[in-house]
């Protein structure tokens, strides 16, 4: 986490339950169910805040257990390889439109600096405006090569909503 902190980002630890309930998380009894991403409870923090233009950009690193019940359905073809269970670290920023865009550049970067330190074989490839989902005005995936696949697999997924 020293590393995010460094980069500016508040560190989070997350809830392992939100009031989401949909078909690839595990649901619990009421309106919960567990988590699968940092994301849902990190742009949550500041939902019942007013926050000035001027203390933007807002920026969180969150570490969360995550929780998915697509592991083992074949999603490994397309992309990351899903566990029912894994802990991830994921940045979050609140920024205004106009700063939006450099925070993105910014948030690649610093996984690039990641992957690069740690001597890890990557890419990072933007994806196509089709495969972006009904959240995302950009995205990104960085693959990284594992020799026990002989390809590039997706490790992290960087969008811009």
């Amino acid at each position: 986490m020293k590393y995010w902190t460094r980069a500016g980002f508040s560190q989070e630890m997350t809830p392992v339950y939100s009031k989401i309930t949909i078909a690839q998380i595990y649901n619990l009894s009421g309106e919960r169910s567990l988590i699968a991403t940092a994301e849902i409870p990190l742009a949550g923090i500041l939902a019942n805040e007013t926050v000035k233009q001027a203390d933007l950009p807002i920026k969180f690193c969150g570490y969360s257990q995550c929780y998915r019940k697509e592991a083992g359905q074949g999603k490994d073809a397309k992309g990351i390889f899903r566990l029912h269970q894994f802990s991830k670290v994921e940045m979050f920023a609140f920024t205004d439109e106009s700063q939006s865009e450099k925070m993105l550049e910014e948030i690649v970067k610093i996984q690039i600096q990641l992957y690069e330190q740690l001597g890890f074989h990557f890419r990072v490839l933007e994806l196509p405006t089709e495969e972006l989902g009904a959240s995302a005005y950009r995205k990104f995936d960085v693959e990284m090569w594992l020799p026990s696949k002989n390809a590039f697999c997706e490790v992290y997924l960087l969008k811009q909503c």
